[in-house]
């Protein structure tokens, strides 16, 4: 009788661990997909509602005055961010990492808690506070319709969109998107349509908040059941995250300090704002609108990019292997580098537009009285745009820590990577406040957002490089993709931000006559085109990679193969 491997044949044992890695590989590219499928669904909503959002806010902002904005942003924004900051900042990041607790029922019943006391104790002065900052209406009944949205939003929304993110396929998470994208333009359509009805700002843009959460938990329920039934009988998927979790109680202490942190950095700014003596709610809302035009970027293009590394970490990493560890960073390096691009372009050639576009969008009146100490909406506008590159190489490096990287990190690198946050957050606080009560100079507060995002992915670097270190023994950072543009891209944007800039200055002294403007316009296309040509050939491999996954596709595609002919 033969020995069994004399014939040349695998051994068992080998057959099944190079399928094994076969398995561990397709996972990764159904992972990879997924999020790029995510990237797509998510861009096209939000590009689609965010284009009808911005038509319809512009139609608030000239009917009633930055003043409507300000109340809408600030103070009803601020009351929902507090509300729903648990079920988003918390809960969902804690599932994320330790998917078995999404079957649980508690973090349930506190969201609902949680959001029951923010209303109920809403601070009376706050409320007065808030009545004089706008121009018409009680507030009490804006700030009930406000907190039975964000209640139904923190129960039943959160559970379906944590379901949709850990189980769903493509469908499911372009569902996801599809229900962010209705609901921002339900929420605009019906503050635009109830204002101008009623003529009362405050009851549209509390109904706005309602309708807002209403259509988004009603998406998300149909895309939920949807792929329920595509799912049909056959057995589901059992979870990758065997993990005990013993450390779980550290794991629910570090989020929730890392999302007070994170609130603070986010909604620390509105509520100085809100209590600010030194800017009338007419500027604060001119500063508002400022930012969410900067924002815009953010939403539409940003977001979407770091939810999809959240995605892919969330469903490989969670495997223990640091081949697959290595995948979701140079994903996420992939990412990084898109993000970069845009905000480039932005913060070099969107400045040299933005007097053109405030002027015919709002016009030379409105941007006259909306000035804040001197500072024109315009130079407002430009710094916004300049500081998106502080959050492209934020966004994307951030959610892949807080995903994949944070369980991995020992305490003491955990316990080091808290204080520093800590740090940061008090500074920043510190400084929002010295420039919203003290000096009521805006510019100051987009460099103190700029300077903490900077500061905050040098530091979510440092530890994801840690990480990836002890994971895999080498460096691997030194195997992703170029993280900047390339110097053909720098030249291109360079040159349309130049020639650009005479072309718009001869069209706001010619009036806007059909000759400048024309010849602007073509400009204007021609180097888009020259740009985007640029791109594609100095970058073509991680453009693919993150809308596509077409590399990894082509990998596992050649691993199978080579699997399948031994």
């Amino acid at each position: 009788m033969e020995k069994a491997g004399t014939t040349g044949e695998p051994k068992p044992l080998q057959r099944s661990r190079r399928h094994a890695s076969a398995d561990r590989m397709s996972g990764s590219q159904v992972a990879i997909e997924t999020a790029s499928a995510n990237v797509r669904s998510t861009i096209l909503w939000s590009l689609l509602s965010k284009v009808i959002s911005f038509a319809l806010r512009t139609l608030l902002a000239r009917r009633f005055g930055p003043a409507a904005i300000a109340f809408s942003d600030v103070y009803l924004g601020l009351s929902v961010a507090v509300a729903l900051w648990p079920a988003r900042e918390v809960v969902r990041r804690v599932v994320l990492q330790r998917p078995e607790f999404a079957q649980r029922r508690f973090w349930f019943w506190m969201n609902i808690f949680w959001c029951v006391i923010v209303f109920v104790g809403n601070d009376a002065a706050f409320r007065k506070r808030a009545s004089a900052k706008i121009s018409s209406g009680p507030v009490d009944m804006a700030y009930a319709f406000v907190g039975a949205g964000a209640l139904l939003e923190a129960s039943i929304g959160e559970w379906l969109h944590v379901q949709c993110l850990l189980h769903g396929d493509a469908g499911a998470l372009a569902g996801r998107a599809r229900a962010d994208g209705l609901a921002a333009l339900a929420q605009h359509l019906s503050a635009v349509s109830i204002a101008y009805v009623t003529g009362d700002d405050a009851l549209g843009a509390a109904l706005g908040w309602f309708a807002q959460s209403f259509v988004r938990v009603v998406v998300l329920a149909h895309s939920w059941l949807s792929f329920q039934r595509r799912l049909g009988s056959r057995k589901r998927r059992r979870q990758a995250d065997q993990r005990r979790d013993t450390d779980s109680r550290r794991l629910w202490l570090h989020a929730s300090f890392h999302a007070a942190l994170k609130f603070l950095a986010s909604d620390a700014e509105n509520v100085f704002l809100a209590f600010s003596t030194r800017l009338t709610a007419e500027q604060i809302g001119a500063y508002k609108i400022t930012g969410n035009l900067a924002s815009m970027v953010l939403r539409l293009f940003f977001f979407p990019l770091e939810e999809s590394v959240c995605v892919l970490a969330a469903r490989t990493a969670s495997e223990n292997d640091p081949a697959q560890l290595v995948e979701a960073y140079r994903f996420a390096q992939d990412a990084r580098l898109c993000a970069i691009l845009l905000a480039i372009l932005l913060s070099v050639v969107g400045p040299v537009y933005v007097p053109l576009f405030l002027e015919i969008v709002y016009g030379k009146r409105w941007l006259r009285t909306a000035a804040i100490h001197g500072a024109p909406v315009a130079r407002l506008l430009a710094w916004h745009l300049r500081s998106l590159v502080a959050a492209a190489l934020f966004g994307t490096t951030d959610a892949l820590l807080t995903t994949a990287v944070l369980p991995l990190l020992s305490s003491g690198m955990l316990l080091t990577h808290t204080v520093c946050n800590a740090v940061v957050s008090i500074g920043f606080v510190a400084g929002v406040r010295w420039a919203a009560i003290h000096t009521g100079d805006p510019l100051l507060l987009i460099a103190n957002n700029a300077i903490t995002l900077l500061v905050r992915a040098a530091l979510a670097t440092a530890m994801v490089r840690i990480a990836l270190h002890h994971a895999d023994g080498r460096d691997t950072t030194r195997a992703s993709c170029a993280p900047w543009p390339s110097g053909k891209v720098l030249l291109a944007t360079t040159i349309w931000a130049s020639t650009a800039h005479l072309l718009v200055s001869r069209t706001l002294v010619g009036a806007r006559t059909w000759i400048p403007s024309g010849s602007l316009s073509l400009w204007t296309l021609l180097m888009s085109m020259l740009w985007i040509w640029a791109v594609l050939s100095s970058h073509r491999d991680a453009l693919r990679r993150v809308l596509i996954g077409s590399r990894a596709k082509t990998q596992t595609r050649a691993s199978l193969a080579k699997v399948a002919l031994d």
